[in-house]
């Protein structure tokens, strides 16, 4: 029998909470958890959170006990805003790991770098400049993580740069939450990109999942120039001078 993937096992385990079947989901990520030990920071986080899904919350906080003892954290905004986790903040015990796990995060967002990972194309010469597909992951995810499934735009000849900011929310989890700083980032790690590959200017398209895909879509739109007319009171209707409308607009998109 093949045995699951992490990819696998972490698409199940989010299929089951989301039927609300906390007690297969609990399963699932123990199984994950034996099976991927360098996911544990992910895995005793979910686990927890079922545990107090189930009515279990001394067994949950003890799962982020070990874990933390083990060097894993979670930053203040996961741990304090997430309603799964809500039977275990008057739990006795709590406050020590919210506190431990303040410190952990100071340490780790005071050394976090903007980064990129590149994919290009194996076993082929690239040409002279070759299209760039500029990645923004979820929230919560990695470069590294979701770089496995952008690796077959290479096959068609792009390079890939899959961006990753400084903005943590967890162990090797981040966000894009601060949109300003993400724009500096991603822009920042755009030119280095371009600096140091042969990246075709004229040919980049924006992508990305989740949060890092309203993003790449919010970033696309402020590039357009356009104009927006508002015809009070219509309803669902076409205004009556439309037809004198239509030929201002499309000089306007024409460029005229």
């Amino acid at each position: 029998m093949i045995e699951p993937t992490w990819e696998d096992l972490r698409r199940a385990i989010f299929r089951l909470y989301g039927e609300a079947r906390y007690r297969e989901a609990l399963a699932y990520a123990r199984q994950a958890a034996a099976r991927f030990p360098e996911h544990e920071a992910r895995t005793a986080y979910w686990t927890a959170c079922f545990l107090c899904r189930v009515g279990e919350p001394e067994e949950a906080l003890r799962t982020l006990e070990e874990a933390h003892a083990r060097g894993h954290w979670w930053g203040e905004g996961l741990l304090t805003k997430d309603p799964d986790l809500e039977p275990l903040r008057a739990h006795p015990g709590f406050d020590r790991v919210l506190a431990s796990c303040r410190e952990s995060q100071r340490r780790a967002q005071a050394t976090a770098q903007s980064q990129a990972r590149v994919l290009f194309p194996e076993g082929e010469a690239l040409p002279r400049r070759s299209p760039l597909l500029l990645v923004l992951h979820g929230r919560g995810g990695s470069a590294e993580e979701y770089a496995p499934h952008f690796r077959s735009a290479t096959a068609q000849g792009w390079i890939v740069a899959l961006a990753q900011g400084t903005q943590l929310e967890g162990e090797g989890m981040y966000t894009w939450d601060d949109r300003d700083l993400a724009e500096r980032e991603v822009a920042s790690l755009w030119r280095d990109v371009a600096r140091s590959h042969p990246v075709d200017e004229e040919r980049v398209a924006l992508a990305g999942a989740s949060q890092g895909g309203a993003l790449a879509i919010a970033w696309a739109l402020a590039g357009l120039v356009c104009r927006l007319e508002v015809v009070p009171g219509l309803g669902h209707e076409l205004p009556d001078d439309f037809p004198q409308r239509l030929p201002a607009a499309l000089a306007f998109v024409a460029g005229a």
